[in-house]
């Protein structure tokens, strides 16, 4: 079996360089890189499944020991669930580290005194021998006062060992009571904001661990040398298109170098071309000039033309003009007739607007008494909402109330079935211990008999 340790050479050739030339399987629709998966999918030596097994258990102890900070912040939450054992040993556990956390801060005091004093005896040693005045007097209360000092130091070292003994051992047990109880394990583990970041991120971590770890127990060295040829066969094939892909470059700057010679001989025929163009401009206004001057002439001889034309029209328009006049009479006795009707249509207008305002005020009056209607039946509607919602709140209580009394139900007779299994496998084994008990004396028996024969 490939050991566990060792990281795997096709993650590290496989790194950054995506395969390019398996087009078989890309056009298949089939991942490249399915011929690293191993072909088993299943575990087959029972030392494999024991690993995963340990680790799978080592991994859910991480869960319940990251989420326990958060467990002991909310007990109160988790008690029902848990059960009056474990509540009671998470009620300890607690209590073993507030008292840890004060005798690690005693003995931090202490220390951070000690070094206090031994930095204040320094110093007055040092102005003491510039002096040249030494009081022999306040040595014994010194030594007497570090003495303490040291066996209370000791005590608190003590005490902080034995306390971290005591959190381990209660861990321990807490751990073996969440075994034992398999729904508290599935609501700590399905709960994600128990947790902080870096303890997530170390689970993400151990979760991808144990796939990759499954993933190298399902894989045999046979399998693994001939993953290795694999990978080495796609490198070569890498390299060969490495190397054609260098070729081609050298064969395209060639290509862009034929293609700059040749944009730089069509630049000069454009310059060429824009200086013919530019003579060709030349001759082209002189040609204008010669056409413009004789428009001029061909201008002033219509232009004598036209006035011919003036005079003719304004005859035209003296023609219209009459006619317009004798259109205006015709149009003003149409605009009397229209007069006249429109006064009649204003009046039955009038008349209908009167009619509308009294019809009106009947429908806003019924209208008024629909609101007033409306108003009662929303305060009606309103004192019922209130009645129902009070009511739905005692009809919550009531059904929170059976949840936790079945839930208890249902925790009892899980715990009286456990009792009778266990009661059951005794009572058997205590049978068989009878009956192999007696059947060793029938054969005791047996031999006697034989032997007194003889």
């Amino acid at each position: 079996m490939v050991p566990i340790e060792t990281p795997r050479q096709s993650d590290i050739w496989l790194k950054g360089k995506p395969s390019s030339n398996l087009n078989y399987l890309r056009k298949s629709g089939i991942d490249p890189c399915r011929i690293l998966e191993p072909k088993r999918k299943k575990l087959q030596s029972l030392e494999a499944e024991r690993i995963m097994t340990v680790f799978r258990e080592t991994v859910r102890r991480m869960e319940i020991t990251t989420a326990l900070p958060y467990i002991l912040n909310s007990l109160t939450r988790f008690s029902i669930i848990f059960g009056q054992d474990l509540t009671s040993r998470l009620i300890s556990h607690l209590h073993l580290q507030h008292a840890y956390k004060k005798a690690l801060a005693a003995l931090e005091g202490s220390l951070r005194q000690n070094v206090e004093h031994e930095s204040r005896k320094e110093g007055d040693t040092k102005t003491e021998t510039g002096s040249g005045n030494v009081q022999f007097s306040n040595n014994p209360i010194v030594s007497i006062t570090s003495a303490n000092g040291n066996q209370l130091r000791d005590d608190l070292k003590m005490e902080v060992e034995f306390l971290e003994k005591g959190i381990k051992s209660s861990l321990r047990e807490i751990l073996r009571f969440f075994k034992k109880n398999p729904k508290a394990i599935e609501i700590v583990t399905e709960s994600k904001q128990v947790r902080s970041q870096e303890h997530t991120a170390l689970l993400n971590k151990l979760t991808s661990v144990e796939s990759i770890m499954k993933e190298r127990l399902m894989t045999s060295p046979f399998e693994e040398q001939e993953m290795r040829s694999k990978l080495t066969d796609i490198i070569e094939r890498e390299k060969k298109t490495t190397a054609l892909r260098e070729k081609l470059e050298i064969n395209y700057q060639a290509a862009v170098e034929a293609k700059q010679s040749e944009i730089s001989e069509r630049d000069t025929t454009i310059l060429r071309l824009q200086l013919d163009l530019q003579l060709i401009e030349k001759i082209h206004s002189e040609q204008q000039r010669r056409t413009l001057t004789e428009a001029f002439k061909q201008c002033s001889q219509e232009s004598e033309a036209s006035k011919t034309k003036i005079a003719k029209c304004y005859e035209d328009i003296n023609l219209c003009r009459k006619k317009i006049q004798e259109d205006k009479k015709e149009h003003r006795a149409n605009e009397n007739l229209m007069r006249k009707r429109r006064f009649k249509i204003a009046t039955e207008v009038f008349n209908w607007v009167q009619k509308y305002d009294a019809d009106l005020s009947s429908r806003q009056d019924e209208y008024d008494l629909y609101t007033r209607m409306y108003e009662a039946d929303k305060d009606q509607l309103v004192q019922l909402q209130e009645r129902f919602a009070m009511l739905e709140k005692q009809y919550d209580a009531i059904i929170e109330e059976r949840r936790v009394a079945e839930e208890e139900k249902a925790r009892k007779m899980e715990e009286e079935r456990k009792q009778n299994q266990a009661a059951e496998v005794i009572q058997t084994v205590w049978r068989s211990y009878q009956f192999r008990k007696l059947m060793r004396g029938k054969s005791k028996k047996s031999t006697k008999k034989g032997k007194g024969g003889k």
